[in-house]
């Protein structure tokens, strides 16, 4: 397949993804967890949420793929623009990645709740096994 047909593929995909993640985004906004009985189209709120997140990660995979078909332009613009050459650009591009990898979840899960291990309730330091499962 010719480059350009390749890109063109990539490109509308992409959109198709962006239209399908936005759409389901709006959904779970204005479809809340209170109202998860409920169905849209007979489709449950949990499978518009799962729907969402597979659609998030498939479309990041063809984000990489289209920087990756873009790379060229992505050095070009670099060079000229920021002035960096295509190695330090390339280990920027990396850092940012990797970094993103760790910090995201991170971030994305700070206002979770904690999830308590029961276990670990009950064998806290200066408490015996047997003493543990006695309320005080």
């Amino acid at each position: 397949m010719k480059r350009n047909t390749m890109n063109f593929w990539i490109d509308l995909i992409l959109f198709i993804q962006f239209i399908l993640v936005v759409f389901t985004g709006i959904l779970l906004r204005e479809f809340p967890v209170d109202l998860s009985g409920y169905t849209i189209l007979g489709v449950p709120r949990k499978e518009f949420a799962d729907l969402h997140w597979m659609l998030s990660l498939l479309m990041i995979l063809t984000i990489f793929a289209h920087l990756m078909f873009h790379w060229g332009w992505v050095k070009a613009v670099s060079v000229r623009k920021l002035r960096i050459g295509p190695k330090v650009l390339a280990v920027s591009v990396i850092v940012l990645l990797l970094m993103s990898m760790v910090v995201a979840p991170v971030y994305l899960t700070k206002d979770l709740p904690d999830k308590q291990n029961p276990q670990a309730e009950i064998f806290k330091p200066g408490l015996s096994s047997e003493s543990a499962g006695q309320d005080t």
